[in-house]
């Protein structure tokens, strides 16, 4: 991911020029059995618009299989109770009536 945002986001692959000179840095001096300073990071990957995680898109991905009817999509959401995947997951515009009485 910061390789992918860092070609074409200067700011970031400056970032990770730093953290990859910073790494091999310590890594020489362990070897050598040096103490090195603790990187501090002054760039944070996750704040980029452009970073995302798998977990962002799992949501979506759920309610399109349940939308689509698929018969997959409680084994893809791998919840061990089917509810769990209608009570967090399940963001249709139009679902399914309940019963009536």
């Amino acid at each position: 991911m910061f390789e992918w945002i860092a070609s074409f986001d200067a700011q970031a692959a400056a970032a990770l020029a730093r953290k990859r000179t910073a790494e091999l840095e310590y890594i020489l001096a362990y070897k050598k059995g040096l103490k090195v300073a603790k990187y501090e990071a002054d760039y944070r990957l996750a704040d980029h618009v452009q970073y995302f995680s798998l977990q962002d898109i799992r949501p979506a991905a759920i309610t399109t299989k349940l939308s689509n009817r698929n018969a997959d999509a409680y084994d893809f959401a791998a919840h061990a109770n089917p509810s769990t995947t209608h009570t967090h997951y399940d963001r249709r515009k139009i679902k399914r009536a309940g019963a009536t009485e």
